[in-house]
């Protein structure tokens, strides 16, 4: 149902073996400074698929968009995302709504470069592979006008 890695579209070069990536623990409370929202859309079994029970704590926190579409909350890892559960917003002391304004709050600084391919009256919004569903949350005066490379006509 969830991507939970990040495509690269950057060809694989060798390099010095990096520091491990830090995986948060339960007991810890993950850095929110690395906090987004990511747009996913809700794919439903088919009533013939066996169904696994998750713990409330494990679940993932999600809020709804609009239809099947959905909001969850992501820590931006240099790899690959890491999805915020129910036990993460207890460790970390916040509350949903909380946690949906702050990843409001550190998306446009967490956003790749966003593109706009095409022209008049046709484009196309590109941010990354990863992001693009997600600039439906940034509100129309936000600064997003600001990191397009095309004039949109205003």
């Amino acid at each position: 149902m969830f991507g939970f890695l990040k495509r690269r579209n950057e060809k694989p070069v060798s390099a010095p073996p990096q520091e491990p990536v830090k995986v948060v623990r339960a007991a810890e409370a993950p850095d929110l400074s690395l906090l987004v929202p990511v747009i996913k859309v809700v794919e439903l079994d088919a009533p013939s698929a066996k169904v696994i029970e998750v713990p409330h704590g494990e679940s993932p926190v999600v809020r709804p968009f609009a239809a099947d579409l959905v909001v969850m909350y992501a820590l931006d890892l240099p790899t690959h995302f890491q999805f915020l559960s129910y036990r993460d917003l207890q460790a970390a002391d916040i509350s949903e709504d909380d946690l949906h304004r702050l990843a409001l709050q550190n998306l446009p600084t967490r956003l790749p470069e966003v593109k706009v391919h095409g022209q008049a009256p046709r484009y196309m919004v590109t941010a990354g592979g990863n992001f693009e569903a997600t600039l439906l949350l940034i509100r129309c005066g936000s600064n997003l006008r600001s990191r397009c490379r095309v004039n949109f006509g205003r």
